[in-house]
């Protein structure tokens, strides 16, 4: 701005315009202490001398008054001009009592041009430059006649001065200006925020700097770019880009960046990208395209446009790649902490689901296992004190205990098998319909509930590890016999679709919460994972089923309701029955 009465800073930095500003009364004290210690040789009578003397001790008041509890901070720009203003009387008095038009103390006049210069914009930085050679010869021609020539000199002089100090004062407010842009963009990735919004401050930063009309970042996803910040055009356009992320791959201003990761730059983007081009209904004449890089990978494109004939010169490319340089930085480093933060997320998830495995692993074999011990110790000391009926029972106990000690163990070393990728398969024929009906009897026996089987009229045959594939069966129908009334059905049915064998397992009891369906496979995980559940377990049953019907190039899906009950399908390929016998003992991992 260039009105007098705006109460802005000098300098868009509060640091610098603070610095500035203080400098005013410094210069002005030196100068009024060079006018005091010259003035006893350059005045001709004592008189003179003491009146010197004395317009040095006004500046000196002054300055230390404009000081005095940091009221040169609070001025507005008004009242600086006024300030210089006065500096160039108190300069003019003292150049007419020398009565010489070439006193050396007409080089004070440089002092409150060239901060005029500095301070303000418009044609303001130019009213010290003309009104101090005119007000020198008013004071001064009072005093002795000063010729025109030598005013003219000095007005020509003052305003090169003041053009020079406008130069410098406008190439220091650039250099602020793209140095706050960069360090705006650094201190936005501190906080790790998304993308987008550091993309939107790059674009700022970016525009800032050049002062270009138009500018977007576009961030490589996969095999396209989106944009998820775009400043200078129509909202019908951005929306435009924002919707089409294909677009911006397959135009061609932008194709060589990505391809070449080059630089490219476009000065009449109408022949370039032809009257069809989006951008060509916003006016934009000029187009200029940088590639932005993490280290050494590309991972985005800084575009800025411009509505006339433009070219990027030295400056501003020099500006515009420390930019891309930053925010590449910014992008990359917030991403690296977003995936070091979701690492050390799902370390501590894991952590949780190792402590929850260990007391679910302790409280699991404690069971089968205290009650081994208990009914051998009984068998132990009181063999012959118990009847052949109650022998049996505690026979057939331990049998059942052992059994289910066992298969907890043989999880666990499946479990761990399966982690280090040691899964062996030894594929023999199996009569689907045959082997459905001993699995369903198999846990009918550890469950006590009855399964109806559901079974095509002809047989099905295929290739299988049948003891990993009746370990599936079996998982299957004990989670729906845990979590399901037992007077409700547990259904187990077969079909066959073109070349997939399918088993589905259907109960009707409490269901699984919709965000559960997909973290049910995960290993160690329980939907019921609290230390009141209800049901044992160790978690793995359904990470192990999921293992194993991937091995055999199959899926197992899920699908359930609340209140209504769940349904597993499981998907194995059937493969032929004649395969040769290289085939029947194959590896998987």
């Amino acid at each position: 701005m260039s009105t007098l009465d705006s109460d802005e800073s000098l300098f868009d930095d509060p640091h610098t315009d603070a610095r500035m500003r203080r400098t005013i009364p410094q210069f002005a004290r030196l100068g009024a202490l060079a006018v005091a210690v010259t003035a006893p040789f350059a005045a001709e009578t004592l008189a003179v001398c003491l009146e010197l003397l004395g317009i040095a001790a006004i500046a000196v008041l002054v300055a230390v008054a404009v000081s005095w509890r940091d009221l040169i901070d609070r001025l507005s720009r008004a009242a600086l001009l006024a300030l210089l203003s006065a500096y160039c009387v108190l300069i003019a008095l003292a150049v007419g009592l020398i009565g010489d038009a070439s006193s050396p103390y007409g080089f004070l006049y440089l002092l409150p041009v060239t901060f005029t210069a500095v301070f303000f914009v418009g044609w303001i930085r130019y009213a010290l430059a003309i009104a101090a050679p005119l007000l020198d010869g008013i004071v001064v021609s009072a005093f002795t006649p000063v010729a025109f020539e030598d005013r003219a000199v000095r007005l020509v002089l003052f305003v090169l001065l003041a053009h020079f100090g406008a130069v410098v004062a406008e190439t220091l407010r650039e250099a602020l200006r793209a140095n706050r842009s960069l360090h705006t963009v650094l201190e936005a990735s501190i906080g790790a925020p998304l993308d987008d919004d550091l993309a939107r401050i790059g674009v700022d930063a970016a525009l800032s700097v050049a002062g270009w009309d138009a500018g977007a970042i576009a961030l490589l996803d996969g095999a396209h770019l989106v944009v998820p910040a775009l400043r200078g055009v129509s909202p019908d356009v951005a929306s435009y880009y924002r919707e089409r992320p294909a677009e911006l791959v397959e135009a061609s201003i932008v194709r060589p960046v990505v391809e070449v990761g080059r630089m490219v730059q476009y000065d009449d983007l109408l022949e370039a990208a032809g009257a069809d081009h989006p951008l060509i209904g916003e006016g934009i004449v000029s187009l200029a395209a940088l590639p932005i890089r993490y280290r050494t990978e590309l991972i985005g494109v800084l575009i800025v446009a411009h509505r006339s004939p433009r070219h990027l010169d030295d400056r501003e490319h020099d500006r515009l790649t420390r930019v891309t340089d930053q925010l590449g930085l910014a992008l990359g480093s917030a991403a690296a902490y977003r995936r070091e933060t979701e690492v050390a997320e799902d370390l501590r998830a894991l952590n949780r689901q190792k402590d929850e495995f260990l007391a679910n692993v302790s409280h699991e074999l404690r069971t089968p296992a205290a009650a081994i011990k208990l009914v051998a110790s009984t068998l132990h000391r009181s063999w012959d004190r118990i009847d052949d009926e109650q022998r049996d029972e505690m026979l057939a106990m331990l049998d059942r205990r052992g059994g289910q000690l066992n298969q907890l163990i043989g999880n666990l070393l499946d479990e761990a098998l399966s982690d280090a990728g040691m899964t062996r398969l030894a594929l023999v024929d199996i009569n689907w319909c045959e082997a459905l009906a001993r699995w369903a009897e198999l846990a009918t026996l550890d469950t006590g509930r009855a399964v109806t089987l559901h079974l095509p009229q002809a047989d099905v045959v295929g290739l299988g590890d049948a003891v990993k594939l009746e370990r599936v069966v079996v998982n299957l129908l004990s989670n729906a016999a845990k979590f399901s009334d037992p007077s409700t059905p547990i259904d187990l049915s077969l079909s066959v679709e073109e070349d997939d064998v399918i088993v589905t397992v259907a109960d009707h009891g409490i269901g699984i919460p919709p965000e559960e369906h997909d973290r049910i496979f995960d290993r160690f995980h329980q939907v019921d994972g609290r230390s009141t559940r209800t049901v044992g377990g160790f978690g793995i049953g359904l990470s192990l089923t999921r293992h194993f019907v991937a091995a055999h190039g199959g899926s197992v899906s899920v699908a359930s309701r609340i209140g209504r009950g769940t349904t597993f399908m499981v998907r194995v390929p059937r493969r032929p029955a004649a395969a040769d016998a290289g085939a029947r003992a194959a590896t998987y991992s």
